[in-house]
């Protein structure tokens, strides 16, 4: 998900609130990386521009082997995070990263500890951020993370955490199964819909302004349907994001791919070639040389744009695409094609596009769309 550019026509650096205040909306992507790897092939002779979000994608990317990383967010809070979760990934050993993570216990005192001896970029400029941190881990730092745990406890209320984890971990079809018929019931579908709503998600997910577009207005019905092809027609036993957003994230939680000994030997080995840019995605765009990117991953940052900038990050796109040119997105509103005059050198990848929507691991999104320049 993603909620960095609100629209704004020209948002630059702005930010609401003095960086020395500001907390990150996301401390954790839940976006899954294998379907962006997937559709845009990254490999040492490309260059990628990506929401950077909270750096998790960032991370698959650099890792996948892509030549140049270009990491956009228009909230320098986000960009600081991704820093320091890059930081720790590089110089803390498994166990301390993990603590600082928010996965493995720690004290408050002890975060602050590994936090100094880290000494991640600009530490001294964030006091609101070292503290979540300090509090909740880099993993539980931002508000979409405050935003679940009420939601993960009232679905637990509702069906109870055996129900939860016979559907999540059980390897046994059958039990699945059973465990689903248990979910599927009046009080789990009423929960949904006062947790998942216009009221909750309006600027929170979408623009308030943009509910009249969204493709599934009925939201927690959609998100039902979803969870049922997650753990019944996939194998949710290895889905590390449904079983941190349902399970919980927290002490002994599920790890994520990046936090993995493998992954970080794999990065440590790598040069850095990840440029971490605060900007509005426009300026970021037009900032580029022309010709100069072949993959964009843009997640759902159009959903946040009015037609007319919508339209303009597009022909920046197509400005700093090179023929050949992937771009990825995901998008919870209608369809709305690029314009006319990009559209005439892009054509949309139909089947890729449906294979990234059933096999994506969080799912939620109620579109997703591979482009390419011919």
């Amino acid at each position: 998900m993603s909620i960095q550019n609100h629209g704004s026509p020209r948002a630059g650096l702005a930010h609401p609130n003095p960086a020395s205040q500001s907390i990150p909306a996301y401390s954790e992507v839940m976006e899954d990386h294998r379907a962006i790897v997937d559709a845009l092939s990254p490999c040492a002779e490309r260059a990628v521009l990506c929401v950077a979000s909270a750096g998790d994608n960032v991370f698959h990317l650099q890792r996948a082997g892509a030549a140049r990383v270009v990491a956009v967010d228009i909230d320098p809070a986000q960009i600081a995070l991704s820093r320091w979760k890059w930081a720790a990934m590089l110089d803390l050993d498994q166990g301390d990263l993990l603590r600082l993570a928010g996965i493995a216990p720690a004290t408050e005192a002890q975060r602050w500890g590994l936090l100094a001896a880290l000494s991640p970029p600009e530490l001294e400029h964030w006091p609101a951020l070292s503290q979540r941190v300090a509090e909740r881990g880099l993993l539980g730092c931002g508000k979409l993370a405050e935003f679940l745990e009420p939601l993960r406890a009232g679905l637990t209320a509702t069906v109870g955490r055996a129900t939860l984890e016979a559907l999540i971990l059980n390897g046994d079809p059958a039990t699945r199964r059973a465990a689903w018929d248990a979910l599927e019931s009046p009080a789990t579908v009423d929960f949904l819909a006062a947790a998942l709503n216009e009221t909750t998600i309006s600027d929170a997910f979408i623009p308030a302004a943009a509910w009249p577009r969204m493709a599934e207005p009925r939201f927690h019905l959609h998100y039902l349907r979803v969870l049922r092809h997650l753990t019944l027609e996939l194998d949710p036993t290895s889905n590390v994001f449904l079983q941190r957003l349902w399970l919980g994230g927290g002490e002994g939680g599920a790890i994520p791919a990046y936090l993995e000994r493998e992954f970080r030997a794999d990065l440590a080995r790598r040069p850095d070639t990840t440029e971490w840019l605060c900007a509005d995605l426009l300026d970021a765009l037009e900032a580029q040389d022309p010709g100069s990117i072949d993959r964009f991953n843009l997640s759902n940052v159009l959903d946040w744009c009015e037609d007319d900038h919508h339209d303009a990050i597009w022909a920046a796109v197509a400005r700093a695409a090179r023929p050949g040119a992937s771009c990825f997105l995901r998008s919870f509103l209608v369809a709305r094609p690029p314009p006319a005059a990009v559209l005439s050198h892009w054509k949309l990848d139909g089947p890729r596009s449906e294979r990234a929507a059933h096999d994506d691991r969080v799912g939620y999104f109620s579109r997703y769309e591979l482009w390419r320049r011919s």
